[in-house]
């Protein structure tokens, strides 16, 4: 209506004034065509405008604004992990591997355009792949003689939990190689050839040599991946239009600008033939589906991920980084509790409006206010096992994922390791060969903060027992060897 009035009187005005006046009209005629045509090129049904927190102030000071509930049509409102995984992952459409692959090639084109292009050294079609105990090989076709190997056995994670002494002691096995460094391969975009050719040598003489041997990898940080650890991997197109957005429009609603592209984002992976995700997420399509994807086979793969008390490793998490220190005040007791106390209520917010998986996922996508939290609650996220824990197993069979009870290998290193040497089917070492192996007592990250006696306080501890009761429970019911978790004190 505002546009017809504005063109009348721009009308009324080209006739009855001078020449000079009408040239002045007929600019803002087709300055008015112009904005017309652009509103009629404006998607049909917009995303309804979400609040932002500056605009939206919270009626107590540091408490968020609380939002009703969202549930996307058809998500499921079960409230057990395993349950979950079992109904997602028995009807994927991702379990086509043609579907996977189309997806996977499509997504890697620019964050790793050599993956997937045999001509350059990659991963070629499925029919050229041989799949054993060893790995996931076949013929190069980029003219060097020979062929390439991708490992079987992949560590994952977690940080705060004695990774990186883990994955060396694991390298130590006669029956295991894991040659070049530990990187962060499904979780950064790290350039495909740095990534597989370490393998080569062994893919051409060991493997061969030694049948028995099984080739291994870590790819660390991988079996928890928030929003920050895949945006670069799978949603590079929503980080540029969000920030293409804030540049053009400065006083454009934010939240608006995430919104649009967040739906762009939802429509883009549906073209590729990846729905959106049950728990209404962007996309099925995920870190562990990449993983199906470029081995093209989950019978032979084993994965394995050393998991620590979720509040536990929160507590050496926040002890290890100096930007936590500098925020509350320190390293101890009552720093945490200010810690928890910053962290725990917009993450609590997101998981009221979205659910759990979404905000473990998607946290710093789904909100602009929820994009200004100090470092996106990564930390309490990482150690939200379940929702992770879920992905892992809609895209691989539950026999094939492996925890390792950080407590446990703490205090026997030995005693957990045989119990992984069991699980992945590689023989047990000789008393010979196990003092390389145990050659040194753990460690980790925050072993020097651990020897001070300074436990969370129990109400902290039992704050975040009930944040993470839902993870503790998949965990355990996934391998009850986790059980002890239940009776853990905050000490």
């Amino acid at each position: 209506e505002y546009m017809g009035i504005l063109l009348r009187t721009v009308w009324i005005e080209f006739m009855r004034k001078s020449r000079r006046s009408c040239c002045l009209a007929s600019c803002v005629v087709v300055l008015l065509l112009l904005l017309l045509l652009y509103e009629l090129s404006a998607p049909s049904a917009p995303m309804p405008a979400r609040k932002v927190w500056h605009q939206d102030p919270p009626d107590r000071p540091g408490v968020l604004p609380r939002r009703p509930a969202e549930s996307p049509a058809g998500a499921s409102l079960t409230k057990s992990p395993v349950r979950a995984a079992a109904q997602v992952g028995s009807h994927s459409v991702l379990s086509d591997p043609s579907v996977l692959r189309q997806v996977a090639v499509a997504v890697s084109r620019e964050s790793r355009p050599h993956m997937f292009n045999s001509s350059a050294g990659g991963v070629p079609e499925l029919s050229a792949l041989s799949s054993s105990p060893q790995g996931t090989c076949w013929e190069r076709r980029d003219g060097v003689a020979g062929r390439r190997c991708l490992p079987s056995l992949w560590i994952l994670g977690n940080f705060q939990s004695a990774l990186v002494d883990f994955s060396k002691r694991v390298a130590h096995h006669p029956s295991i190689a894991m040659p070049g460094p530990l990187t962060h391969f499904l979780i950064e975009t790290l350039p495909w050839e740095h990534f597989i050719r370490p393998f080569d040598g062994v893919a051409n003489k060991r493997l061969l040599d030694e049948p028995s041997t099984v080739l291994a990898t870590a790819s660390l940080g991988s079996f928890t991946h928030p929003w920050a650890h895949t945006i670069e991997v799978l949603h590079y197109n929503f980080q540029r239009r969000t920030h293409a957005c804030w540049a053009e429009c400065p006083t454009c609603n934010r939240s608006e600008c995430m919104a649009s592209a967040y739906e762009h984002e939802v429509r883009w992976y549906e073209s590729l033939g990846a729905p959106r995700g049950s728990d209404g997420q962007i996309t099925e399509f995920s870190v562990p589906w990449l993983l199906n994807a470029v081995l093209g086979q989950t019978s032979h793969v084993k994965l394995v991920a050393i998991l620590r008390h979720p509040a536990q490793r929160l507590l050496a998490a926040f002890r290890a980084f100096d930007h936590y220190h500098a925020k509350y005040g320190g390293t101890g007791p009552s720093a945490f509790e200010a810690y928890l106390a910053d962290q725990l209520p917009p993450l609590e917010t997101c998981i009221e409006s979205y659910g759990r998986s979404r905000c473990a996922h998607e946290f710093e996508a789904l909100e602009f206010r929820f994009e200004l939290v100090f470092y996106h609650c990564d930390q309490l996220i990482k150690s939200m096992y379940a929702p992770f824990l879920d992905k892992w197993r809609e895209a691989f069979p539950s026999a094939t994922i492996h925890l390792v009870h950080f407590e446990a290998y703490a205090q026997s290193p030995r005693r957990e390791l045989e119990r992984l040497f069991t699980a992945i089917r590689v023989r047990i070492p000789t008393e010979h060969e196990w003092v390389p192996i145990l050659s040194s007592p753990p460690e980790h990250a925050s072993r020097k903060l651990d020897s001070e006696d300074q436990p969370m306080t129990s109400s902290s501890f039992a704050k975040l027992r009930a944040f993470f009761d839902e993870d503790i429970e998949a965990v355990v019911a996934h391998d009850p060897v986790f059980v002890s978790w239940r009776s853990m004190k905050s000490r």
